[in-house]
């Protein structure tokens, strides 16, 4: 006999726990109570779940079944808790062992792990209840109303209770927990919810798939292929079906495709397998292209007239072989070959003296020497483009790593862009002095040619940014006017302070009766603009901050409400301003109501201010939102919801008001701000929650056909 034991070493067989659990609850003389001790280690820092499932707390289990097995009421008391489980699950109570089973754990992990020990020790001391056909298909419809999906074995917990849709499925697979065995939770579904199982799915007919493939050619104009999505008013795919034709599913041997069906059947054109070429025939449909268009056909020329063959499909077959043609060639080789034409791949090699020959005609046909993109050089099928890139790439017999423009320069003496002769400053501000002298203005990279040369203002300023054509670099044509004529720079100003700034907009004010805008042009006798100084003050330089603006400026010292930078708004004082509009005009506020009186508010902000959440206000009303809640004001773009018994009862009183049933044109609803046809357009389109479908005239005739 004794009176405790305990299990401190895991490495025991069931039979040897069941006989220490044994001696240790049989009854003597002057014995009250047997203890048996299993201590395991917690890592307080693994989650509860993790712990509970590790095999530290395998003999915990061991010896509960233990017990199990020697105290009847014990087992009963254990089974009763399986039974509360899910019970449990539904009203999110806790549970409590029997008083024979004692947790003992640090206080600071007691309150959460002692309920999941409690749950984990029923879940391994009892079996799970049975499960019933009628159960699951109750479960299945409870899922399907509240997700609108029906179940899959992935689907997680059974709502409120302690079940799995994967539990489940097991159980009807394997046929455990009272099941027959055998089945799925998809054939459960099919066979008593009618719900299409892909995993057994009804054999195809070849007469079916023609039908389908008929209707889809008729609906779309083209025959169907496997991208082509579903089959119209079916659950099948033309990607399933082209699986089930190749791989030999669904009755099929396989081996067969939609393409081979629709080739066999209908006679309808699959490119896996086309007929054969000759060259022959390739060179009788190019002459009928060049008839018709009057060009050769090329890869991008689309289809062969009158055939199924594309042109790209043709060069294709050319250069790959396949389709009785060797390969290794091109529709350009071919047409070079047979009809001497131009092959742009292939071509013949040129000369600098002829290069230089087209270059004198074309000068003395255009009066201008040509360049690149002057199209093709008269009387051949050579294009300037093309010389350009020979010229450059040291191709046909060209020695490269030359141009035109070079080619032009060297024995025509013509400017050549990219090679230009050096400038100096000195002679940049002659040129500078003359501009000014002619137009009255200092010249801008903008400016366009200088008078009398070759040169442009704009590549003057790109040489002295970039130190090109001899100039050191480092300035611009700004810079230049600046620091030799004293020109104002706009990108090197003097420094502005705040008390300047807030001296011109006071007498921007004085003068004009408004504060300056970014928008206000130039500052009264200065070389400043308020723009430019609306600049200065965002991003900071001439010894400003930033992070601020002109609005900001006025608005910090001297009071100019800043459009930017508004107050908060409050409903309770929003409230206010509608009840004294109210007042003052009998109408409640509109968006288009102008101003709030006494304010420098105006109720189309606020209602903007009110839809979209800004100004501390919560976002997603309006006014009429608010004049609805607050004020009982009928908002006529959200009206209340309507039913079906409301409308016939206001369409009997109609009745008996006026001696005739209402229709849509009957004006309004007597003592309502509803309309008839307000009613009729809700019954039609299915708003302010009405099922839809309907109409007024439909509803009173069911009401009259059942009187």
């Amino acid at each position: 006999m004794l009176d405790g034991v305990a299990f401190i070493d895991p490495k025991r067989s069931m039979v040897d726990i069941i006989q220490a659990v044994g001696r240790v609850i049989r009854k003597a003389e002057g014995k009250q109570i047997g203890t048996i001790v299993i201590p395991v280690f917690i890592d307080e820092t693994e989650d509860t779940d993790h712990v509970l499932s590790q095999s530290a707390f395998e003999p915990v289990w061991q010896v509960l079944k233990a017990l199990r097995a020697h105290d009847r009421r014990l087992a009963d008391e254990l089974d009763q808790l399986r039974l509360s489980l899910g019970k449990r699950s539904k009203s999110g109570g806790r549970i409590r062992l029997p008083g024979k089973i004692k947790l003992d754990v640090p206080r600071l992990l007691l309150r959460d792990f002692e309920q999941a020990f409690y749950v984990r020790t029923v879940e391994q001391t009892t079996d799970r209840p049975p499960l019933t056909i009628p159960q699951i298909l109750a479960w299945v419809d409870a899922h399907k109303a509240a997700t609108g999906d029906w179940p899959k074995y992935n689907s997680g917990r059974v709502t409120g209770t302690d079940e799995t849709w994967a539990g489940i499925e097991f159980g009807l697979y394997q046929g455990r927990r009272g099941l027959a065995g055998g089945s799925t939770l998809a054939n459960l579904l099919a066979e008593y919810r009618d719900v299409r199982n892909k995993k057994n799915l009804p054999p195809f007919t070849i007469a079916q798939i023609l039908g389908w493939a008929d209707k889809h050619k008729a609906a779309t104009g083209d025959w169907p292929n496997r991208t082509c999505g579903k089959v119209t008013g079916t659950e099948e795919t033309w990607g399933a079906i082209e699986n089930a034709l190749k791989g030999g599913f669904r009755g099929f041997p396989g081996g067969l495709s939609v393409a081979k069906l629709l080739a066999q059947y209908r006679s309808v054109r699959n490119v896996q397998d086309l007929s054969t070429l000759t060259i022959a025939q390739i060179l009788g449909w190019a002459d009928e292209h060049r008839a018709k268009t009057g060009g050769w056909p090329k890869q991008k020329s689309g289809k062969v007239t009158g055939t199924d063959e594309t042109w790209l499909g043709i060069a294709s077959a050319l250069h790959q072989g396949g389709r009785g043609l060797p390969g290794g060639s091109s529709l350009a080789n071919l047409l070079a070959e047979h009809r001497s034409v131009r092959n742009v791949q292939n071509l013949s090699p040129l000369t600098i003296e002829q290069i230089l020959v087209w270059v004198d005609e074309h000068k003395a046909a255009m009066g201008e020497w040509p360049k690149k993109a002057s199209g093709n050089v008269k009387g051949t099928d050579e294009s300037w483009s093309g010389i350009d890139n020979a010229l450059k790439r040291r191709s046909r017999d060209l020695p490269g790593e030359s141009s035109l423009a070079n080619l032009l320069a060297e024995y025509c003496g013509v400017r050549n862009v990219n090679a230009l002769s050096p400038l100096t400053i000195e002679q940049i501000l002659i040129w500078v002095d003359e501009y000014r002298d002619a137009t009255g203005e200092w010249p801008k990279p903008t400016s366009g040619e200088v008078v009398g040369t070759d040169e442009l203002w704009k590549a003057i300023d790109v040489g002295l940014v970039q130190g090109q054509r001899g100039l050191p670099g480092g300035s611009s044509l700004a810079k230049l006017l600046a620091e030799h004529r004293a020109v104002r720079n706009p990108s090197d100003l003097a420094p502005l302070t705040i008390e300047q700034i807030l001296v011109w907009a006071d007498e921007h004010r004085t003068a004009t009766g408004e504060w300056p805008k970014p928008t206000s042009g130039k500052v009264r006798g200065t070389e400043e603009t308020w723009g430019g100084i609306n600049n200065a003050l965002q991003r900071g330089g001439r010894d400003l901050p930033g992070h601020t603006s002109l609005a900001k400026l006025l608005a910090e010292h001297r009071g100019v409400r800043n459009i930017h930078d508004l107050p908060l708004l409050t409903i309770e004082q929003i409230l206010v301003w509608v009840d004294e509009h109210r007042a003052a005009t009998g109408e409640w506020p509109k968006q288009t109501s102008g101003k709030v009186t006494g304010t420098d508010e105006t109720w189309r902000n606020i209602d903007r201010a009110l839809r979209d959440g800004r100004r501390g206000l919560p976002g997603r009303s309006s006014l009429p939102s608010l004049r609805a809640e607050h004020r009982s004001v009928r908002n006529i773009t959200h009206p209340p919801p309507l039913t079906i018994e409301q409308i016939l009862v206001w369409a009997d009183e109609h009745r008996a008001a006026t001696g005739g049933w209402p229709k849509q044109t009957s004006g309004k609803v007597t003592g309502t701000d509803e309309k008839w046809n307000n009613i009729d357009r809700a019954l039609r389109d299915g708003r302010r929650r009405l099922p839809g479908g309907s109409s007024l005239a439909k509803l009173l005739d069911q009401r009259y056909s059942k009187m």
